[in-house]
């Protein structure tokens, strides 16, 4: 079992979620795996009405911040099973392409398309997550980015290469923009000594 591996040559343990589309995986890991003495969960369509409509923190919910709780909150909808329930056409109208996005969640579809394998012509070495909830405290962030950190420095050393440059971007909640128009923010810096020729 690929869990018990992990265990085993790594000490950390691992959490997996299954389901009929990368969606359904997605809450099956975040909404029951990690309750789970087995740490796995799996999640049909059948079972959208009794696991994920029984979801009373809607915010527990990948893609549900707190700010789009709130604007939830006014149309009436404060849970999955009112999210699923409610009228299609006034999300659309107050959250637009998000509206008929959480729709279509609250149902366990996914409309995300999944193509080929892309294979990777750049020479960087990089990690990126989305997190299933809003990070505000900053111990909370400096964990994450340490943790991120530590994974790309592992692939570098698995690699025998050594960084030129090193960035970070970190991208606000869905729909979120802030006074400016960004989404995120980004900074990078050069490292002032490195070998060339690294690939």
């Amino acid at each position: 079992m690929i869990q018990t591996d992990v265990y085993r040559q790594t000490g950390i343990f691992t959490t997996i979620g299954i389901g009929d589309n990368p969606l359904l995986a997605k809450f099956a890991l975040d909404l029951e795996s990690k309750k789970n003495s087995d740490m796995k969960a799996e999640w049909r369509y059948e079972d959208v009405h009794q696991k994920l409509w029984s979801v009373e923190n809607i915010t527990d919910v990948w893609g549900i911040g707190r700010r789009t709780a709130i604007r939830l909150k006014r149309m009436g909808i404060f849970t999955m099973h009112d999210l699923a329930h409610a009228n299609y056409y006034q999300l659309k109208q107050n959250f637009g392409v998000l509206g008929t996005q959480l729709y279509a969640h609250s149902w366990g579809v996914d409309r995300s398309f999944l193509g080929q394998k892309y294979k990777v012509k750049s020479k960087s070495i990089g990690n990126s997550q989305v997190l299933n909830r809003d990070y505000t405290r900053r111990n909370e962030i400096e964990i994450v980015i340490k943790e991120m950190a530590d994974q790309v420095a592992t692939r570098l050393r698995r690699s025998g290469a050594k960084a030129e440059v090193i960035s970070l971007w970190i991208g606000f909640s869905m729909g979120y923009v802030d006074r400016s128009g960004s989404r995120g923010f980004h900074q990078q810096v050069l490292l002032q000594s490195f070998p060339k020729n690294l690939f």
